[in-house]
């Protein structure tokens, strides 16, 4: 048997050991700062979406009112497998911890990535070429998303849950096909936007059945009843508890309410062009904000190279038999759209740049997994022609990753700190409730051992946030 040669040992570190070393220290390095920053302690939504939802399934009959609850809208969505999440989560553990939540949440990221190797696993340099996704994915500048564990469970699963239900679309057969229906539902019960997942999955099976000719057109049909029905029972009349119904939850004077009225209308008091380039505006700076937090034509540029590349791909690859990633950027774009389309009324109320570009928005992240995409494919399309040039991109995002740490590292102590002092006065936020009634809902849940404060004070950051850990721990013991 040949001996490897010193060249070869060389290039096999530097292009597999060195890049799983990086990765595993990225990936734990995120985790150990979930570990130091995350909070038990229930944040905006939270109070009624998740302690709410679970005190109304505690004190349920069963049968038919305890499924319904799962199914009553939050705003305009209905969140069922999110809340399926949630309560498997207090099983389990006898009491929902939000901390668990928020692992969860991120655990999502690690399956993204487990995606995109699954289209590199042939390819010499797949740990190279995953560097500089893992540099774009694990880091802290969506500070407020990666730590509300609600938010980040509903941004990051919506993606994921249609990312894996296009793969298993993937020479679909009976089998494969039942997984798939079943992520397409998972995603279409997170966020509204989710539904967009069965347009995307029958782009695929057409594709599959009347291009590369690789299915049965059964497939097709059963997809399409299979999303009628899903479909039907989103748009249903959702019954449930009125406390779990937000409009019932807001408590706004007649001036406040006729002042909200006004300012959510003014979206739709312009020329109809006029109204359409902003939304596209919208739409290319979120395809774009993965660049900058602060500069709306960087975004927008960026927005609109993202965008025409998919389309190049898009073009180029539709007679290939693998175009799992297409769909996966066309999900992605589609989502976009959806968000810049429903968020019109936010973008009108200030700058555009506000509401869309804020380092810690979690407008950002499907433009995050946007990139992720565009260059897995383009390495998978043109292989590794230049080792050099894919160093230089992988020091690149390196840096991108370590400096934004170092930027976000004030900020996120000060949102840390703000969330303990808010606990600490007993305080808890909800936009547009009176804090005794959201007060009154946690109140509920800890009576009912669904959730288990930790003990105040809680100390800042500035006291050693160990410190605040080891607290917290005892607290969930005693």
């Amino acid at each position: 048997m040949l001996q490897p040669t010193r060249v070869e040992k060389l290039s096999n570190i530097y292009s597999r050991w060195l890049p799983i070393a990086l990765t595993i220290c990225a990936i734990g390095y995120y985790f150990w700062f979930l570990q130091q920053y995350a909070l038990n302690i229930p944040f905006h939504d939270e109070i009624y979406d998740v302690l709410g939802f679970l005190s109304e399934v505690v004190e349920a009959d069963g049968g038919q009112s305890f499924l319904q609850i799962f199914f009553v809208k939050w705003n305009e969505h209905s969140t069922a497998a999110s809340r399926l999440l949630y309560y498997f989560t207090y099983r389990v553990q006898g009491e929902l911890s939000f901390i668990t939540l928020v692992y969860l949440a991120n655990i999502s990221l690690l399956v993204f990535l487990a995606l995109l190797y699954t289209r590199l696993r042939h390819n010499r340099y797949r740990w190279l070429i995953l560097l500089p996704v893992v540099f774009t994915l694990f880091h802290i500048r969506a500070y407020v998303t990666i730590l509300w564990g609600m938010t980040a469970v509903s941004f990051f699963y919506v993606l994921v849950y249609g990312f894996c239900c296009l793969y298993c679309l993937h020479q679909v057969n009976h089998q494969r096909m039942l997984l798939a229906i079943f992520f397409a539902a998972l995603a279409t019960f997170t966020l509204a936007s989710g539904q967009l997942i069965w347009l995307v999955g029958g782009f695929g099976l057409i594709q599959q059945v009347f291009i590369s000719k690789k299915i049965s057109w059964v497939h097709l049909l059963s997809w399409l009843l299979a999303a009628a029905a899903v479909l039907l029972i989103w748009h249903s009349d959702s019954v449930g508890h009125p406390d779990l119904r937000f409009d019932n939850m807001l408590n706004l004077t007649s001036s406040e309410a006729h002042a909200r009225g006004e300012a959510m209308a003014k979206a739709f008091e312009k020329p109809f062009f006029s109204a359409l380039m902003i939304q596209f505006q919208v739409f290319l700076a979120l395809l774009g904000s993965v660049v900058t937090g602060d500069n709306l034509l960087s975004a927008t540029i960026t927005g609109t190279v993202a965008l025409v590349a998919l389309v190049y791909f898009v073009v180029v690859s539709y007679r290939d038999v693998d175009v799992r990633l297409e769909l996966c950027g066309i999900y992605i774009v589609l989502t976009v759209a959806a968000i810049s389309y429903g968020r019109t009324e936010i973008f009108n109320l200030g700058p555009l740049s506000s509401f869309i570009l804020p380092g810690n928005s979690r407008y950002f992240i499907p433009s995050t997994m946007l990139i992720c995409i565009l260059w897995t494919r383009l390495l998978v399309a043109n292989r590794v022609r230049s080792v050099p040039v894919l160093y230089l991109v992988i020091f690149l995002t390196g840096f991108h990753c370590v400096n934004a740490y170092s930027i976000n590292s004030e900020s996120v102590k000060t949102y840390h700190d703000r969330r303990v002092k808010t606990y600490n006065n007993n305080v808890y936020h909800l936009m547009g409730v009176k804090r005794k009634k959201s007060a009154q809902v946690v109140a509920r849940a800890v009576e009912l051992g669904i959730y288990r404060e930790p003990s105040r004070p809680l100390p800042m950051v500035g006291s050693g946030v160990f410190q605040q850990k080891k607290s917290s721990s005892k607290a969930l013991k005693n």
